[in-house]
């Protein structure tokens, strides 16, 4: 690979990718071999559940997860047109398996689809 970075970014990595890397960098005065970086991959987790509930008149959305990892939870309001969208509604880093929050706005809407994404490290 050229490169002129003092950086290596690597997209799209398995778990089979995991290992021990070497970089050889080379200029006018010779080349010079890096120690070894060990790339670790882990392996996705579970995707994560929604659990949504009416509470005195309030929407309630539960997530179930992995503990520490933050996830977006988005919404849409349709799911069977091509100008659909999702809105980002909260970004949370689950303190615990299990986390519910309350979406203020939903009962003002006709209808509402969520999902949770997880967010990159």
């Amino acid at each position: 690979m050229d490169a002129t970075n003092a950086w290596l970014t690597l997209s799209s990595i398995f778990v089979e990718d995991a290992g021990v890397y070497r970089v050889l960098v080379s200029n006018s005065q010779g080349n010079a071999l890096s120690a070894g970086a060990e790339l670790v991959v882990m392996p996705p987790s579970e995707p994560p559940r929604l659990t949504i509930n009416t509470i005195n008149n309030q929407l309630e959305i539960t997530i179930e997860g992995e503990t520490g990892q933050t996830y977006s939870i988005e919404f849409t309001s349709g799911l069977d047109r091509d100008d659909d969208y999702w809105v980002l509604l909260s970004a949370l880093t689950l303190t615990n398996s299990t986390q519910s929050f309350t979406d203020a706005e939903a009962t003002n809407q006709p209808q509402r689809f969520y999902r949770a994404v997880l967010e990159p490290f």
